[in-house]
């Protein structure tokens, strides 16, 4: 008549009526461990008849949920740094362009090793809003990419307070606010006014981040760039006083018994009264996959670079090269490149001043991959920003030192009527440095209102006479001696044009306001080489335009500090005196040893004339503060990565600020496996 199955003893559904006799049982109601399957028949006199008990395993998955805190930050329009801030803002400013984005990164070392991230979901309280009638305003939540946001320094130029972030022409005089490096859109919100508890789902992110950790560089809740201007959202962050109203991150995640990540096939058994089917979980190995061979080329070990550098690798394979990677601490530097030759551009400029190991990562046709021997280099760059004295030139004997703007223009057709002045002191700019880009930014306040699109601005070294700003007039230089004679201009104005050089660069300025820039690197390395040819630069108008033609720009005196002019100038550290760098090995813990719990780095370091410190790192991330004193430790607890290896350097620094990299040590770390119920 029937068979009716049983788990322990109780049934598991209903009697099956009809051959063949087979039930489905979900295995995530029964507790991990031995169960007793068993078939009991009934014929149609009544009579029953009990199988043989048959034995089987549960092995389903344990799951957990754990709230992680952020570190965070607000990136806004101008060069602070918001993170002791209370409150993280979102803000629309003008209409349709992000004035505000919030920077969150998140550590995932407590969610338990071998875990499956299964969600994730960001929760911010709102406190505040606009008082416009719109009802909603879309947040929307993306990852960082590109950069890797040090909050406590980031600001809306700057990813670490000194390197920029890429250059875009989103936002308000072309800040960057981090818009070029972020990936699309994972979750959209349309944001009410009630304040309280705001979510976005993030799985996808926190997913990625799990699988390869060296893509956590954060994420960032972007404004609403549809709304009209002074729309806002204001969200309570980590600094905010009352606790209750700080953000997190809520994950779920799956652990299966062990520690082991578990085929997803293993959630259900089928039953049948003849016999068990159970699932297996051992995956193929393809043995013929042998790993190719892959070694660098390019830098050499050690070598101190600065500016741009080509990367080089060679690798080979009896199947074929796929492709090969380079790798910058253990993150990708740059796409995959899949063909010969090997080589990548690499700007240094694109992250901060220290020590970095270098790998090349090839694979294979098969799918085998191999990993060159690590290089270590040390990256010396400097980056500053100088403002300059100013004044505009005009056809009179004004001196507009004191205004808020500089303009050049055309007066009558193909005659300059005005033309700036600027005037930098180099003294930041350390003695032994080598120049390698200097570029002059101007903030475009308004332009004429005639049919042409673009005006040429012209760039130019001063060069016959030596002005001083205060006082300088189109007439002349200082206020007492006059610039070189010229009937250049109208009613014969000197105007300066004979005591320039010709132009260094010419740029075609639009009508768009924000940033426009001049690249006049040969000028300042001049300046630097023969400190009195610095005698100011000259930004000149347009001699091909028509009457009336102009573009206005703000000047150092102008009220909104985001908008004055600066130089900008990227160099190399060259050390003057004490050029030799210091001499540094890790002495702990040896290659290739397995590690677990917390273990000591340790180092010997010693300079020819006086050490600075020494600063440990794991995977290009710095352990502990620089340990200024012999003897070079520092502990480090192997549970707050995950199991596997991971590469440790040295990063030695002598009083000359000379640094030296040690060679790379690469040690696996093991720990016991956390189970969380």
């Amino acid at each position: 008549v029937g068979v009716q199955f049983k788990v322990d003893g109780a049934n598991v559904g209903a009697e099956d009526m009809a051959a063949p006799y087979s039930i489905s049982w979900d295995t995530s109601t029964a507790s991990n461990g031995t169960h007793s399957l068993t078939a009991v028949a009934r014929d149609a006199a009544g009579n029953v008849k009990t199988s043989a008990a048959v034995s089987v395993t549960v092995a389903n998955a344990t799951t957990g949920t754990i709230r992680l805190s952020p570190q965070d930050t607000t990136l806004n329009l101008d060069t602070m740094n918001y993170s002791a801030d209370p409150s993280l803002m979102t803000y629309t400013w003008p209409a349709n362009q992000v004035a505000n984005a919030i920077v969150m990164k998140f550590d995932l070392t407590p969610i338990p090793t071998g875990a499956t991230v299964q969600a994730a979901t960001l929760h911010l309280s709102l406190t505040a809003s606009d008082s416009q009638p719109e009802p909603t305003y879309t947040i929307t939540a993306h990852r960082i990419i590109n950069k890797n946001p040090a909050i406590s320094s980031a600001t809306g130029f700057t990813f670490n307070g000194v390197t920029g972030w890429t250059a875009n022409t989103c936002c308000f005089n072309n800040v960057p606010l981090a818009q070029a490096d972020i990936a699309a859109a994972v979750d959209s919100r349309a944001v009410d006014k009630t304040p309280g508890d705001k979510t976005w789902t993030v799985t996808s992110i926190v997913q990625q981040w799990w699988t390869t950790p060296t893509s956590n560089l954060g994420l960032l809740l972007n404004s609403d760039a549809s709304a009209l201007n002074d729309r806002y959202r204001y969200f309570a962050s980590m600094e905010n006083a009352n606790a209750t109203l700080r953000p997190y991150l809520e994950v779920t995640y799956s652990l299966p018994p062990g520690g082991t990540p578990m085929p997803a096939m293993m959630t259900a058994a089928s039953v049948g009264s003849d016999s068990v089917d159970t699932t297996g979980n051992t995956l193929p190995a393809d043995a013929s996959a042998t790993a190719p061979s892959v070694s660098l080329v390019d830098p050499l070990s050690q070598q101190t670079l600065a500016g741009t550098n080509l990367l080089t690798a060679s690798a080979s394979d009896i199947a074929g090269i796929a492709g090969v990677q380079f790798m910058l601490d253990g993150a990708a530097l740059g796409n995959e490149l899949r063909s010969a030759p090997y080589t990548l551009e690499w700007d240094t400029a694109s992250v901060s001043d220290g020590g970095y190991v270098i790998t090349a990562v090839a694979r294979n046709t098969a799918g085998a991959i191999a990993s060159s021997e690590p290089i270590s280099v040390v990256v010396a760059n400097g980056n500053l920003w100088i403002s300059p004295l100013d004044t505009e030139l005009g056809l009179d004997a004004i001196n507009r030192s004191a205004e808020p703007t500089l303009s050049t223009t055309t007066w009558p057709d193909n005659q300059a009527a005005s033309a700036i002045a600027l005037q930098f002191n180099l003294a930041q700019v350390p003695a032994a440095a080598m120049v390698y880009e200097a570029t002059l930014h101007m903030a475009l306040l308004d332009a004429d209102a005639s049919a042409e699109p673009s005006y040429n601005v012209s760039a130019h070294k001063i060069t016959g006479r030596n002005p001083v700003m205060s006082r300088a007039t189109g007439y002349k230089a200082d206020g007492a001696r006059p610039w070189t004679s010229t009937a250049c201009c109208s009613n014969n104005v000197p105007l300066a044009q004979a005591d320039i050089s010709p132009a260094y660069d010419t740029q075609p300025v639009d009508t768009r306001p924000g940033d426009k820039v001049w690249s006049v690197t040969p000028i300042v390395q001049e300046w630097l080489g023969a400190p009195t040819s610095n005698r100011g630069l000259l930004l000149n108008p347009d001699l091909g335009a028509r009457a009336n033609r102009y573009r206005r720009f703000a000047s150092s005196e102008h009220p909104n500090r985001n908008l004055r002019p600066y130089l900008q100038v990227r160099y190399t550290r060259l050390s003057a005196a004490d050029v030799m760098p210091p001499a540094v090995a890790l002495t702990a813990p040896a290659a290739r040893r397995t590690v677990a719990g917390a273990i000591a780095l340790a180092a010997a370091a010693g300079d020819n004339a006086a050490m600075a410190g020494v600063q440990f790192k794991v995977d290009g991330v710095p352990v502990g503060g620089e340990t200024a004193v012999a003897p070079y430790t520092v502990i480090w607890d192997t549970r707050r990565v995950a199991d596997g290896p991971h590469v440790i350097i040295a990063i030695a620094r002598d009083a000359a600020g000379n640094l030296a990299v040690s060679e790379p040590v690469t040690v696996v770390v093991k720990n016991v496996v956390r189970l969380v119920r």
